[in-house]
C-alpha cells in the first residue's frame, strides 16, 4: 500500500485513510474512474476487500470488437480506458481522432469492458478534433482493431456464423497485411468456409483466422456463407470391379 501512495496523491491531490469502510469506498470509487492502470487494478484489489461492488458498464458489450459496431458508438464517441489515450470514433464520417499511434491501443485487448467508458462528442467538440487531433481513417483503425484487439474470440454478431466470405478485397495497398492474411483474402473470395476449413487452407493458426475474420467483420467486408460441403471421396475403380466380380460369382446382383 505504501509503494501506492504517490500515485495516490498524484491522481486525487490528497492522502486516503483506508482505515474505515467509507475511507475505502471513497477510494475505491474514486480509483474506479482512474485512468492509471496501476490505481485502478488497486481499487478493484480493495473494492473485493471491503465488499464494495465493482460498477457494470451501460453498454453491456463483452469486447473490444462488439463495443466499435454497437449502437453506442453510432455517433461521434469518445472512449476511455485504463492504460490508453483516449480517442474518439466517428463512423458516420469513417474517421477516428487520436493522440498516438495506433499500436498504442494495444493494452485494450486485455481491457476490463466494466471499466471502459464511453461520452458522446457534439459537433462543435468534433469541429474543435479535426483541428488538434490526428485524423486516422475508421478503415485502418478498425483493421487494427480486429487483427490486434481480437482476443482469440470471433465477435459476438458473426459468432454463429456457419461459413464466412468476403465481398471485397481488402486494400493492402494502403492496410498493413502479412502474406498470410493475403492468403486468407484469397481463399475467401474464392471458397469461403468456416474456420477449421480456413486453418487448413491457408496454415494459419486459429487465432489469426479468427483476428482477420473480425477485422473483415468491423470494416463491412465479411458476408455468411453456407457451410463448406465434404470434400468427395474418390472411388477406388479397381475396388468397385473386384466387389463386382465376387458378386457375380456369388449370384447376387450388382
Amino acid at each position: 500500500m505504501q509503494r501506492m501512495r504517490p500515485l495516490i496523491r498524484n491522481e486525487f491531490d490528497e492522502l486516503l485513510s483506508l482505515d474505515d469502510h467509507d475511507s475505502a469506498e471513497r477510494f475505491c470509487r474514486l480509483g474506479f474512474q482512474s485512468l492509471n492502470a496501476e490505481l485502478l487494478a488497486l481499487a478493484k484489489e480493495l473494492a473485493g476487500i471491503a465488499s464494495v461492488p465493482l460498477p457494470k458498464a451501460l453498454h453491456g458489450q463483452k469486447t473490444v470488437i462488439d463495443l466499435l459496431m454497437s449502437k453506442w458508438l453510432e455517433r461521434p464517441t469518445r472512449v476511455t480506458a485504463a492504460g490508453v489515450r483516449a480517442f474518439v470514433v466517428d463512423r458516420a464520417r469513417k474517421r477516428c481522432f487520436m493522440d498516438g499511434e495506433l499500436k498504442e491501443l494495444v493494452p485494450l485487448r486485455e481491457a476490463d469492458m466494466d471499466f471502459v467508458r464511453l461520452a458522446g462528442v457534439e459537433d462543435w467538440q468534433v469541429a474543435d478534433l479535426e483541428k488538434k487531433k490526428r485524423i486516422v481513417p475508421l478503415e485502418a483503425f478498425m483493421w487494427f482493431a480486429g487483427l490486434h484487439l481480437s482476443q482469440g474470440r470471433l465477435a459476438e454478431a458473426i459468432s454463429g456464423y456457419a461459413g464466412f466470405g468476403i465481398v471485397r478485397w481488402p486494400d493492402f495497398g494502403t492496410l498493413p497485411h502479412t502474406t498470410q492474411q493475403v492468403k486468407l483474402a484469397a481463399v475467401l473470395m474464392k471458397s469461403p468456409g468456416d474456420v477449421a476449413r480456413l486453418k487448413e487452407a491457408t496454415g494459419a493458426a486459429e487465432e489469426e483466422v479468427v483476428a482477420y475474420l473480425n477485422a473483415c467483420y468491423l470494416n463491412g467486408w465479411l458476408k455468411e456463407t453456407a457451410p463448406a460441403p465434404p470434400p468427395k471421396i474418390e472411388e477406388n475403380v479397381a475396388q468397385r470391379q473386384l466387389l463386382g466380380k465376387l458378386r457375380s460369382s456369388l449370384g447376387m446382383e450388382r
